[in-house]
């Protein structure tokens, strides 16, 4: 699974992604024989990075849960993807536009900005390698990474990055809030 030297820290990481994500209240564990009919059971994707300050320096190490999105089919998983987007045209004429007006601008960064979105539509996902469901019902890193908890899914109640309908999602809730 990891070759790198620093694993012991990536592992970590992914410890801090799921409390997040358990913080957001975005899935729940169930039994498999509780799985609806024809429910489709996504897989996950993990994503690591090692950021550096600008100095080239390391300073932190991220992991990233990811729902792999290319098994959702339209119409049974998602209905709708389109959110807009600002070109970088468009921006630069609001900064320079800000420039001229003497405005005050700032930039705003969600940290776990498609998760805080709930989902209109039930997404089914498998535990992740190397994690199973314990006693409480929360996952928990299994000391073989390479474990497959079979016994358990889990419903996303939110989006999660990787979503095919999640950029929608967001975009819906936090127009809904301005």
């Amino acid at each position: 699974m990891f070759k790198a030297a620093d694993k012991d820290k990536f592992l970590h990481c992914q410890t801090e992604e799921i409390e997040s994500l358990y913080n957001l209240d975005i899935m729940d564990a169930h039994p498999i024989t509780d799985l609806p009919p024809k429910a489709k059971l996504l897989s996950s994707i993990w994503s690591y990075h090692r950021k550096r300050s600008p100095n080239c320096i390391l300073s932190k190490y991220k992991s990233r849960l990811y729902a792999n999105g290319k098994q959702q089919s339209f119409g049974c998983d998602y209905w709708e993807t389109y959110a807009p987007i600002a070109s970088w045209a468009t921006i630069l004429l609001l900064l320079y536009l800000s420039t001229i007006m003497n405005l005050f601008t700032r930039q705003v960064d969600y940290t776990s900005a498609f998760p805080q979105a709930n989902l209109e539509v039930p997404v089914y996902m498998r535990v992740l390698q190397g994690w199973f469901i314990n006693e409480s019902g929360r996952l928990q890193q299994h000391a073989d990474p390479k474990f497959h908890d079979n016994a358990h899914y889990l419903h996303l109640k939110k989006n999660l990055y990787g979503c095919k309908q999640a950029t929608r999602n967001w975009f819906k809730m936090l127009s809904a809030r301005l």
